[in-house]
């Protein structure tokens, strides 16, 4: 522990001022005492220790009478130096000295340091390890300092208070001074090493006490204060890992991993230290505050975090290997998959592989995951091909209705076969295959997917083990699903790179183009096009490659090029008998041909006409056409056509509900008709729509919400009179739709979009959650989460059980939605919810990852900074909630719902506080009345534009003006302004 120790104060000018019994006498002890404190300056510790014990030999005698109090400096001086030479014992002495015989007499502070010795004499027993005494001392000096008057470091001395508690076992009070210390930081400018030692006594004496609960709470309610600068954890990151390896082995667990979490990554720490070594420039060290940075040092911490990370000891392999421990010993084992399958992706290298890939296989199997064993039990049979892990690999299948190129027949067989064979046999390892390869051939992936999993998992050293691999990834790149297909291709390329003996190698190629394209990899895309159109001209997939390199040329912008390579694929296609190739082709012309207007408007009707004369059939090219067509018929002047086209489709896409053509015919319908002629001619129309049978509710309410949508577009056009129009029209159609459909008549986007209506249009938003419970229910991936949001907002506003379930679903869409939006709205409910369910704590983490500067979300900010700051409000974390009103109220002044808020709540604590004025700042109470009115006369503008509840708060803050302008706590410096005007 450092302390500042100011040698240059007003105690010198004493000193020499008390020359009562002689000049020639005090200036002898004047003199001692100068040069003995430019020898501390110096830091020539024992030099002035000499000098110092000289004075008191001379001095020491009736010294009280003779100078004063300010004698104490001399004998607080001499403790320092004693303790700065490792003499604890006789420091003690010395500072109770100057506590004990030199008090200050009435006003005058002749002995500055007469309280401060307490600590310094309490850091001197704790130093001889008598840490009762030490306690004894650092409360002492509490109760008897003059706050005014004894400055002291309260980072510093609660650390040491902590330190003390914990030696002698007291866990509650080190924990409860170490609480102060870190809740303080900031204020208390509690340094960090303090922080860390403090921490590792806690861990420590939580262990030896065998008292888990009382860490673990701890860590919890303390993560936020505990975080510590990345830059400032590279020294730090080992004592952490110590400290969560400590705990686990002191069966911790949790703790364990709470310590784990407050380690930044890698990543954040490489990159404050490259950083702070560009700002060194070419400076080889640099001083910052009471300690120097050597840059040829922080350049070696860098290298050995990188270091680290490439060989996978780090402390996040660390925490992964640990955490996999964990949660499998606590029946985790989902979780345990996910840390040992982290620590296989991100630390490749690592000495441990072997077991960290067998441990993936392992806790996959036993989970249930079939992607796990399928992915990378491959990998480790390839890799370790000795290892005692590797089961017994089975192989054989029965291939001959395969062969023949009868899927839907070896679908029927196979399933009718697959329950009478005994897992592990050759023929169980054919059916199996047969099946899964199937159902992928059929363009049934999400059937094929499971299949080709547990084949790949159970036979990987199987006859049709390369054909699996292939299939998996391409099944993977059916279903979008761009990494795992990269790494699964890249894997059946490594394990036969051969053309010759790898049958998929052009197959292959194509498809990792496809990868490359999805995630903006163009150039990888072309070079892999560029083989294939090379190496197997005559190919059957060299269309569809023909098409995707068109498309990375359209995104190049040019045109020109990319419709001649559509034109060839078209060409390719239809020459080899591709129907689906041909299909897209035509897609990807009209496309094109759609955005150059007029002039091409014709030709590109004549790829629609095309593909409804030869490939109707094939979808998705058929959603394509049937988006893109209405556009194009209009500008080639056959709107009516359009219209009648879009009709037949939705008459005989509707005997098929599930037909994804359905619901952008009817869209495209829609507006066109509304566009001729209006929305309410388009609702009567669409009521009386010809060829929907009268029981087919799904294709009827998709008619309804068509005329919704485009109601819905009219919302904010016109003038106020139609606004008003088209917003009864709607509601007026969702009553309809909710009267005449229930929940289980619809389909589930028109299920979440009602629910979205009654939730959020409706004084009455519970009538949302039987159509939300619908979809759960059918466990549609689409929209389940939109679906759980809206349920639990509305279970947010209902009872404690309500809001628990609340709580559970929107951190559960937080933690797994892929979508962004998704993300943040559920972020921003948790922190609403846990306010109103009480966890202040709970909402205040949740606040602080919401406005995290890399968090990217944005659209709460306002309404979030304000909870946060009631979260602070309601733990009585007084400084902290003063701090984040100000933010909200200076920062969001024109958002009256919360800077009104905020205000009130900023006057309210300041007042209650009433630190009183110093160093030329105002006082609490002052800067309370002061920039209340200040306030009122910055928004008295929009109090007219404020809702009700906005003015009734903005009052209050009017009423409290008044109020503390009138104490006499307060000078009256702003004039009253007039009253808002009505």
């Amino acid at each position: 522990m450092k302390h500042h120790h100011p040698f240059h104060t007003p105690a010198i000018i004493m000193m020499a001022g008390v020359a009562v019994a002689g000049a020639e006498v005090a200036g002898d002890a004047k003199t001692l005492n100068a040069e003995a404190l430019t020898a501390m300056e110096a830091g020539k510790w024992e030099e002035a220790l000499q000098l110092f014990d000289r004075c008191v030999a001379a001095h020491g005698t009736d010294a009280l009478k003779k100078f004063g109090p300010s004698f104490g400096v001399t004998w607080y001086r001499k403790g320092i130096c004693e303790m700065q030479l490792k003499r604890p014992e006789a420091a003690a002495k010395s500072f109770e000295t100057c506590y004990r015989d030199f008090p200050n007499n009435g006003k005058a502070a002749e002995n500055l340091y007469n309280k401060r010795a307490l600590i310094r004499w309490g850091e001197a027993a704790q130093a001889m390890g008598n840490h009762a005494e030490a306690i004894r001392l650092f409360t002492k000096f509490l109760a008897e300092r003059d706050k005014s008057k004894e400055p002291f470091e309260p980072g510093s001395f609660y650390i040491q208070l902590a330190l003390c508690h914990l030696a002698c076992g007291d866990l509650a009070q080190g924990a409860e001074n170490l609480e102060t210390a870190v809740r303080n930081r900031k204020g208390f400018a509690t340094p960090d090493s303090g922080i860390v030692a403090a921490l590792q006594s806690l861990v420590a004496a939580s262990a030896a006490k065998k008292e888990a609960a009382a860490l673990t709470a701890f860590l919890e309610k303390n993560k936020g204060s505990l975080l510590i600068a990345p830059f400032e954890m590279a020294t730090y990151a080992p004592a952490f890992v110590r400290m969560a390896t400590d705990a686990m082995g002191a069966s911790m667990d949790q703790a364990a991993l709470d310590l784990f979490l407050l380690i930044p990554p890698s990543e954040k720490i490489s990159a404050a230290l490259k950083a702070k070594i560009e700002e060194m420039g070419a400076q080889a060290s640099v001083t910052e505050g009471n300690r120097t940075l050597v840059k040829s040092d922080l350049q070696a911490t860098l290298d050995a975090l990188d270091k680290s990370v490439r060989d996978g000891t780090c402390h996040e392999a660390i925490q992964l290997g640990a955490t996999a421990v964990i949660r499998e010993r606590q029946g985790d084992l989902q979780a345990a998959y996910q840390a040992c399958e982290q620590l296989e992706v991100r630390f490749p290298h690592a000495k441990d592989r072997e077991t960290y890939l067998f441990n993936v296989v392992r806790a996959g199997a036993a989970i249930g995951e079939p992607a796990a064993a399928a992915k990378y039990g491959p990998q480790f049979l390839e890799t370790y091909p000795d290892s005692k892990q590797v089961p017994a690999v089975r192989r054989l299948m029965l291939v001959s209705l395969f062969r023949a190129g009868n899927h839907e027949a070896c679908i029927k067989v196979a399933s009718e076969l697959m329950p009478k064979l005994t897992e592990g046999t050759q023929d169980h390892d054919a059916c199996l295959h047969i099946l899964a390869a199937s159902y992928e051939q059929s363009d049934r992936f999400d059937d094929a997917r499971p299949l080709l999993d547990r084949h790949a998992t159970l036979y990987p050293q199987s006859p049709f083990a390369q054909a699996t691999l292939y299939y998996q990834a391409s099944n993977r790149v059916h279903l979008e699903q761009w990494d795992e297909a990269a790494k699964l291709l890249d894997a059946l390329a490594g394990r036969y790179p051969d053309p010759a003996a790898n049958p998929y190698h052009v197959l292959a190629l194509v498809d990792r183009a496809r990868c490359h394209a999805a995630k903006a990899e163009d150039a990888a895309a072309l070079e892999k096009i560029g083989l294939i159109q090379d190496g197997f001209p005559d190919a059957p997939v060299v269309a569809a490659a023909l098409g995707l390199k068109g498309d990375l040329l359209l995104k190049q912008d040019k045109p020109g090029e990319a419709e001649t390579c559509y034109k060839q694929s078209l060409e390719k296609a239809e020459t080899a008998g591709n129907r689906p190739a041909a299909a897209e082709a035509l897609a990807r012309l009209a496309g094109l041909l759609s955005g150059m207007g007029k002039d091409r408007a014709k030709e590109a009707a004549g790829y629609c006409d095309r593909f409804w004369k030869n490939y109707s059939d094939l979808s998705p090219a058929r959603t394509k056409i049937i988006v893109l067509q209405p556009s194009i018929l209009e500008n080639a002047g056959r709107t009516q056509e359009a219209l009648d086209r879009l009709r037949t489709t939705i008459v005989e896409t509707s005997a098929n509900p599930s037909d994804p053509s359905l619901e952008p015919a009817i869209r495209e319908y829609a507006r066109i008709f509304a566009s001729k002629q209006g929305a309410e001619a388009l609702n009567q129309h669409f009521r009386d729509f010809q060829g929907i049978r009268p029981d087919d509710k799904v294709t009827r309410s998709l008619l309804r919400i068509a005329v919704i949508t485009v109601v819905e577009s009219q919302l904010g056009q016109g003038d106020d009179a139609e606004k008003a129009k088209a917003d009864a029209l709607m509601k007026s159609l969702f009553q309809e739709l909710k009267s005449e459909f229930g929940p289980k008549d619809l389909p589930a986007g028109i299920l979440v979009r009602m629910g979205d209506f009654l939730r959020l249009k409706t004084s009455a938003p519970r009538q949302a959650l039987p159509y939300y419970e619908e979809v759960l229910a059918r466990a549609d991936v689409a929209v389940r989460f939109p679906a759980l949001l809206g349920k639990a907002t509305v279970l947010a506003e209902g009872s404690k059980e309500e809001r628990e379930a609340a709580i559970k679903d929107l951190e559960s869409i937080f933690a797994d939605s892929p979508d962004a939006l998704d993300k943040e709205e559920a972020l921003y409910w948790l922190v609403m919810t846990k306010m109103k369910a009480g966890d202040f704590a709970g909402a205040g983490n949740s606040a602080e990852r919401y406005l995290a500067h890399d968090s990217g979300y944005h659209l709460h900010v306002p309404e979030v900074r304000l909870a946060l700051a009631g979260s602070y409000q309601e733990r009585n974390m007084v400084s902290e909630a003063l701090s984040a009103h100000e933010r909200v109220w200076r920062d969001h002044e024109a958002v009256s719902r919360v800077s009104n808020q905020a205000m009130r709540s900023w006057m309210l604590l300041s007042w209650a506080r009433q630190t009183p004025a110093k160093d030329g700042t105002r006082s609490d109470r002052q800067a309370a009345y002061e920039e209340g009115a200040a306030f009122l006369d910055r928004t008295r503008p929009f109090y007219n534009k404020m809702v009700s509840f906005d003015q009734e708060t903005w009052l209050e803050i009017e009423k409290l003006v008044a109020e503390y302008g009138g104490s006499t706590d307060v000078k009256k410096v702003v004039k009253a302004s007039p009253p808002p005007e009505e």
